[in-house]
C-alpha cells in the first residue's frame, strides 16, 4: 500500500503540487497555533491571573466588613459569577453546588500565600483569597467562557477551514491540470498506433495551447502517413501491370540462371505489393473480416508443414488438439506464415528448431513462436512493427525482406481484436506472442473459444 502510494506520488505532477500546498498550509497553521498557545501560556495567562485577583479584591472590598451576603448575591447574579464566604460565624454560597476549593489544589499567586488562583478544567477561573475576617472563594468564568475553551474552538475552526481549503485546492488543481491528463491519454493512444485519436480542449491558457499544438501536430503526422500510404498504394497498383507483362515475357526465355534470378525478383516484388495491398485493405472500412469458428491448431499444422524442408525446422510443442476461435482463416494463414518464416530466416540453420506453443492465460489465447537465432537489440524492438523498418540497415536480401511483414501481421491481429508482442535477446533468440482475446470486443469477437 505504502509502496503504491509512493509510486503514484513519484509519477503524478498533480499529487506533487497538492502535497506541496498541503505541507505549506499545514506548517503555517501549526506554527500559528503553537505561537498562539505559547503566548497564551506565558504572557496572556499571567495577565488573566492578575486581572482575576484584582477583580476579586474589588468585589471583596465592596462587600465591606462583615461581608454583606445580600450584596454578594446581587453581585453574583449581576456578574454571572459564583461566590462563597466563610467566616467564624457563618458559611454562605451563591450556589449550593459550588465546588469545594480545598479539593482543587489551586496554585499560589506570586509570593502571596493568602491568594491562590488557577484555571480548573470543567469549572473555570477560580480565585481563593484569605482575609483576616474570612475566606472568599470565587469562580469568575465558566469553562466555556475561559480562553482555553475559546482557543479549542479556534483550533476546530482553523482545522475545518484547512480541510475545506485543501478540498477546494484539490479540485482547482485537478481542473487546472486536466489538459495534462488529456495530453497523457492522447500520447498513450497514439503510442499504441491509434493515430485517429482526436485531442481537443476549450482552455485558453498555456496548457490548453499545448494540447491544441499537440492535436495539430498529430493531424499533420496523420496526413503525412496517409499521403505516404496512398503513394505506396498508387505505386503498387502501377507496378502490377509491368510485373504481369514481365512474368509473361519470362515464360518465353530460355531456362537458366538469368531466368531464375528474374523470377525470384518478380516473386519478391509481388510479395511486397501483396503486403502493401493487404495492409491497406485491413485499414479500409471495406476490408472487414469474414470471421468464422476455426480450429487454429489445424491452421498452424498446415503452415508448419509448408516449412518442413527449411532448416533448422519447426517443432510444434504443447499444442492442444483443438482451439476454436472466431477468425478469418485466409488472413490467419498469412499471419502464421509471416511469423514462422521470419523465425526461420533469423535462426541458425544448424541450431535448435523454431518452437510453437499455444496456451491460455489471463483471458487470452496466446500463440507463441520462439526461435534461437541472432535476436534483436532492445533499442530496436519498439520499431520492428513500423512499415519498411529493418534492423539490418544495409537492407540486404540475405537478411530480410522489405520490412512490411511484421507491420501487416500487427494489422491482422488488431483487426481480430488481438495484439502482437515481441521479446528478444541478442544471441539468445526472439519470441513472438500472438494474443487473441477470449471476450467479445469492438474489433473482433473471440467469444467462441474452445481448447481441448
Amino acid at each position: 500500500m505504502g509502496s503504491n502510494l509512493f509510486t503514484r506520488l513519484h509519477r503524478s505532477l498533480f499529487l506533487k503540487i497538492l502535497l506541496v500546498f498541503v505541507l505549506a498550509y499545514t506548517v503555517i497553521t501549526v506554527v500559528g497555533i503553537m505561537a498562539n498557545r505559547s503566548y497564551l501560556r506565558t504572557s496572556h495567562f499571567a495577565t488573566i491571573q492578575r486581572n482575576a485577583v484584582n477583580q476579586c479584591a474589588y468585589i471583596i472590598d465592596d462587600l465591606q466588613i462583615p461581608p454583606d451576603t445580600v450584596l454578594a448575591g446581587v453581585l453574583a447574579d449581576s456578574f454571572g459569577i459564583q461566590i462563597r464566604i466563610e467566616t467564624p460565624d457563618y458559611v454562605w454560597a451563591s450556589y449550593s453546588d459550588m465546588p469545594n476549593f480545598d479539593e482543587l489544589q489551586l496554585g499560589a499567586y506570586g509570593s502571596n500565600p493568602k491568594t491562590r488562583v488557577d484555571i480548573v478544567k470543567q469549572i473555570g477561573t477560580c480565585v481563593d483569597i484569605f482575609r483576616d475576617y474570612g475566606r472568599f472563594s470565587l469562580v469568575l468564568e465558566s469553562e466555556q467562557e475561559q480562553y482555553r475553551a475559546r482557543f479549542t474552538m479556534y483550533q476546530i475552526i482553523t482545522y475545518s477551514t484547512m480541510f475545506i481549503v485543501i478540498l477546494l485546492v484539490f479540485f482547482t488543481i485537478r481542473w487546472l491540470l486536466r489538459p495534462i491528463r488529456t495530453l497523457h491519454e492522447a500520447v498513450r493512444q497514439i503510442g499504441r498506433g491509434n493515430l485517429d485519436y482526436e485531442v481537443c480542449t476549450n482552455r485558453g491558457d498555456e496548457l490548453g495551447e499545448l494540447v491544441t499544438s499537440f492535436g495539430t501536430m498529430t493531424e499533420r503526422i496523420r496526413g503525412m502517413i496517409r499521403t505516404r500510404e496512398q503513394l505506396l498504394l498508387d505505386v503498387s497498383h502501377e507496378l502490377r501491370s509491368p510485373l504481369t507483362r514481365a512474368r509473361v515475357g519470362l515464360e518465353i526465355m530460355e531456362p537458366g540462371p538469368a531466368r531464375d534470378g528474374i523470377r525470384d525478383d518478380i516473386n519478391e516484388m509481388e510479395t511486397m505489393i501483396m503486403e502493401i495491398m493487404e495492409t491497406h485493405r485491413l485499414d479500409s472500412r471495406f476490408g472487414a473480416l469474414n470471421l468464422q469458428p476455426t480450429n487454429i491448431v489445424d491452421l498452424l499444422r498446415e503452415v508448419c508443414a509448408g516449412f518442413a524442408d527449411q532448416k533448422p525446422g519447426v517443432k510444434p510443442a504443447d499444442l492442444p488438439d483443438e482451439v476454436i476461435l472466431d477468425v478469418e482463416p485466409e488472413r490467419t494463414v498469412i499471419l502464421f506464415k509471416n511469423i514462422i518464416a521470419n523465425a526461420l530466416k533469423y535462426s541458425d540453420g544448424e541450431g535448435r528448431p523454431v518452437e510453437i506453443a499455444i496456451r491460455r492465460e489471463n483471458g487470452e489465447v496466446i500463440v507463441e513462436v520462439r526461435d534461437f537465432g541472432a535476436g534483436i537489440p532492445e533499442k530496436e524492438l519498439r520499431y520492428v512493427f513500423e512499415p519498411f523498418y529493418r534492423v539490418d540497415k544495409s537492407r540486404s536480401k540475405q537478411t530480410g525482406g522489405y520490412g512490411l511483414g511484421l507491420s501487416m501481421c500487427r494489422k491482422i491481429m488488431q483487426a481480430h481484436g488481438g495484439d502482437i508482442e515481441i521479446s528478444s535477446r541478442v544471441k539468445v533468440g526472439t519470441t513472438v506472442y500472438l494474443k487473441y482475446k477470449t471476450t467479445s470486443g469492438e474489433s473482433g469477437n473471440q467469444g467462441n473459444v474452445t481448447i481441448s
